[in-house]
């Protein structure tokens, strides 16, 4: 192989390696973005359902007043109770997402968790109480 192709090879090697690494550095800078709009999408779903509960209530309250001063049916005093249990499930499920939300955040800033099963580990935390479940959370990475 002549001198000039191996230059051209070498070239070649390092403009693929430089297109590698810059598709890692675009990567690891969508993470983030991602987990923050992710964040900015749950926080509003979490709103819109707090004030839908305290919607659902307050037709439950007034279906059940209607009902006990006679000018209402019991079956309207159902439904009302049937849109506030659906509203508690659908809170239910969106307080759980978006805590998973700020771990996904914590996750693509650079922390994690990593198991401290070998003993010759300190698995203890900050304040020198050992973790339970032999877990630790890494602030760095090496």
């Amino acid at each position: 192989m002549s001198r000039t192709a191996r230059i051209a090879a070498s070239e070649a090697r390092t403009k693929e390696a430089l297109i590698v690494y810059d598709q890692t550095v675009l990567r690891a800078l969508q993470e983030p973005g991602d987990a923050f709009k992710s964040y900015g999408s749950a926080g509003s779903t979490l709103g819109l359902r707090l004030l839908e509960l305290v919607a659902n209530r307050e037709a439950t309250r007034l279906a059940r007043v209607r009902f006990s001063a006679g000018e209402g049916i019991y079956l309207e005093v159902l439904e009302a109770e049937r849109s506030d249990l659906a509203s508690r499930r659908a809170l239910a499920v969106a307080r759980p997402h978006q805590r998973l939300v700020v771990v996904s955040i914590c996750k693509a800033l650079g922390g994690g968790w990593e198991n401290c099963a070998q003993g010759d580990q300190d698995c203890s935390g900050v304040d020198g109480i050992p973790n339970l479940g032999g877990a630790k959370l890494i602030t760095q990475r090496p």
